[in-house]
């Protein structure tokens, strides 16, 4: 009875967890403005905008439209002559002609003269310095700027900025490498760096329909994936040799993909899990670590408290600690030990994260519970195999061609089972 009574005692930090989320969701504490403009020009007098670029541009699939997050610097009025410093973070919404000048295969890809500097092509990607002109717009609670004409100004020569255009141009290099994997590379695209514009519009609704749109977004699965890889290789180099290559290979990954709220998440427990590891703190639970990641992600960014990625990827998580051992050993009775826990764990996620999406999408998937166990582990094949081939056609050029053919071939495969399950019905609401 002691025993018991330890294993559910409500832990300190999980106390701190509960309580935060309660203040929070009531409305006690209140929310954070994610998005608002200051400056003493009005905003609805204002018609340019400078300042710099905060989050990976992410393309609209009905409008074709890009949006990102702008951290506003200076303001011009239509007053000719009136302008002023301003403040704030704002939803920038960019015509495709701009944003889309560099990439491969697109309808705009020739307006740009190949290099960062050609006309009318901007660089947009997280650190870019642009100058907008447009007009503000009120999209429910947000401060949107929709912008006609961009102008892209020089990036900071600060060393922040150095490694900001640095990414910029490695995260367009590696597009332009992967549009030659055709659909392969479309989806390898968005499983390593967050980037969608290339992946089938036809599949990524089979994701969803499929229950299965949180594979396509990035998240804790990635990122232990490379963890696990980066310890493989340095397991021979001792204790804090391991603990430093995998907290890099961890740091690299979230800073090529970008930082979203699900990835940010993912980041926080695998650095948590590392520093236990080496510090051989074995006291803290799974619970406790995901508790703690939440309180210092409401502390960091406050505002992700509210968007959708932020509740699915705690509730996923949440939902396969409190209930996968519960599920999985129902199921254990009539299902292979290995089928049981991953569809246990599986239901254990869903449990949460189908009110969320029920409240978010309207929609809810069951037949999710059994693709996700099915198709994760094909992502991770798919995954690992991608960057065997990235390296040996890196190391082989003349292995380019048998590597998109084999990658082709494992992504008919995934396509085919995702679709398989797509025929599901779903409930809608």
């Amino acid at each position: 009875m002691v025993e018991c009574s330890k294993k559910y005692r409500l832990r300190p930090v999980v106390a701190a967890a509960v309580i935060c989320a309660v203040f929070l969701y009531s409305g006690i504490i209140p929310a954070k403005k994610t998005y608002f403009y200051a400056g003493i020009i009005p905003k609805e007098n204002v018609t340019v905008l400078k300042g710099k670029v905060v989050s990976n541009p992410v393309k609209n699939a009905s409008t074709g439209s890009y949006t990102c997050d702008f951290r506003t610097e200076y303001a011009e009025s239509k007053t000719k002559g009136i302008n002023a410093e301003c403040r704030g973070t704002v939803r920038l919404v960019l015509p495709p002609a701009f944003v889309e000048a560099f990439f491969p295969g697109k309808l705009y890809s020739q307006s740009a003269a190949g290099s960062p500097s050609g006309s009318g092509a901007v660089l947009c990607d997280t650190g870019a310095v642009l100058e907008v002109t447009g007009a503000f717009f009120r999209n429910g609670d947000e401060e949107t700027f929709l912008a006609k004409n961009v102008r892209q100004l020089p990036w900071n020569t600060t060393l922040f900025g150095k490694i900001s255009r640095f990414r910029a141009l490695f995260r367009l290099k590696f597009r332009r490498i992967m549009f030659y994997w055709n659909e392969a590379g479309g989806l390898f695209l968005a499983l390593i760096s967050g980037i969608r514009e290339y992946t089938d519009q036809s599949a990524a609704d089979s994701f969803r329909r499929a229950g299965l749109s949180h594979i396509l977004a990035l998240s804790g699965m990635h990122l232990s994936l490379f963890s696990g890889i980066t310890a493989k290789i340095s397991h021979k180099t001792g204790k804090k040799a391991e603990f430093i290559f995998q907290f890099a290979a961890i740091v690299l990954f979230v800073w090529f993909a970008g930082l979203s709220p699900s990835l940010f998440r993912a980041l926080l427990c695998s650095t948590i899990t590392l520093f236990c590891s080496m510090l051989r703190i074995k006291s803290l639970k799974p619970l406790d670590i995901l508790s703690a990641s939440f309180l210092i992600h409401c502390v960091i960014f406050p505002a992700d408290a509210f968007k959708t990625s932020f509740l699915l990827s705690y509730g996923a998580l949440l939902g396969i600690l409190l209930f996968s051992e519960f599920f999985t050993r129902i199921l254990i009775r009539n299902v292979p030990p290995s089928c049981a826990s991953a569809i246990g764990a599986s239901t254990g996620a869903q449990s949460f994260t189908a009110p969320i999406s029920i409240k978010c999408f309207g929609t809810f998937a069951p037949i999710g519970i059994i693709a996700t166990a099915v198709i994760s582990p094909l992502i991770m094949f798919f995954i690992l195999t991608g960057l065997f081939s990235l390296i040996i056609s890196f190391l082989f050029p003349f292995f380019a061609p048998a590597a998109a053919f084999f990658m082709n071939l494992v992504y008919t495969v995934i396509i085919k089972s995702v679709r398989f399950f797509a025929c599901a019905p779903a409930f809608s609401f």
